[in-house]
């Protein structure tokens, strides 16, 4: 070497430093299991819907007061086992999805 030279940058390797274990960002995922008969997993979404229990001629029913549109006055009793019910949300749903796919693009493409 030459006087007056800084000397050479060393050209041995470091080890790298180990990678920090990242935080998970997510929420862990929860499953929640519904134990019971498929009549109580369908008696407690009605209840979760806003339906009370009710009694006719010692069939167990749901109602609840639905607002009839353009009207504040005519509410209306809305009863129903919970067969029917749930067949009435699926009747909706298809209707729904129907229409959905149905829509025509507004742009003509």
């Amino acid at each position: 070497m030459t006087p007056g030279m800084a000397d050479p940058p060393s050209t041995t390797q470091q080890p790298a430093a180990a990678p920090a274990q990242a935080a998970p960002t997510e929420a862990p995922k929860v499953t929640v299991v519904v134990q019971g008969s498929p009549e109580d997993v369908l008696e407690k979404h009605f209840l979760a819907e806003g339906y009370k229990q009710e009694m006719h001629n010692g069939e167990k029913v749901f109602c609840r007061r639905e607002d009839s549109t353009g009207s504040r006055l005519g509410a209306q009793k809305v009863c129903g086992s919970a067969q029917q019910l749930q067949q009435t949300e699926q009747q909706a749903q298809a209707a729904y999805q129907r229409g959905q796919s149905q829509q025509s693009n507004p742009k003509g493409n």
